[in-house]
């Protein structure tokens, strides 16, 4: 599989909307207060080595801006108890762990749980939901946007 598009983003609905860095053929790029669909052109761009709209086909998936805010939604509906939850059950998370994280022998849903409580500095994932840990809930959300970010590289 092909490792020449890497790096992290980090995604929010307030301003900076995105921002991060992507290593894409050796080269890194700052990413900062990017909307979405800028960010998705940009790739695209250096990716296939030509300019073009963000509503054209794209290593995305060539989904569009309103699907994919409607499904980031939805996931951040779920709060961050649930998202854990349901990133531990799935074998490419696992996977993730290990190579990103350099956490060994991850090869459960138990062995994956252990990996997010001890990333996020607590004793179980309900904690994330609790008041009075936000920087707990912080460390989930920047370890679950690694993820999507090394997935879309991983497929790229």
């Amino acid at each position: 599989m092909s490792k020449e598009l890497k790096g992290a983003l980090f995604f929010s609905d307030q301003p900076p909307h995105v921002t991060g860095f992507l290593v894409i053929a050796g080269t890194e790029y700052e990413i900062a207060g990017w909307k979405a669909s800028e960010v998705r052109a940009e790739i695209t761009a250096r990716k296939r080595g030509v300019r073009q709209e963000p509503e054209q086909e794209d290593i995305f998936g060539g989904s569009r801006d309103a699907d994919t805010a409607q499904e980031r939604d939805k996931w951040a509906a779920l709060g961050p108890t649930k998202q854990a939850g349901i990133r531990c059950k799935e074998p490419v998370f696992w996977r993730f762990l290990e190579e990103e994280h350099r956490y060994r022998d991850v090869t459960c849903e138990q062995h994956a749980a252990d990996c997010v409580r001890h990333h996020c500095g607590i004793a179980s994932r309900s904690d994330l939901g609790k008041p009075g840990r936000s920087e707990e809930r912080k460390r989930w959300h920047r370890l679950d946007n690694q993820f999507e970010a090394w997935r879309i590289a991983e497929n790229a």
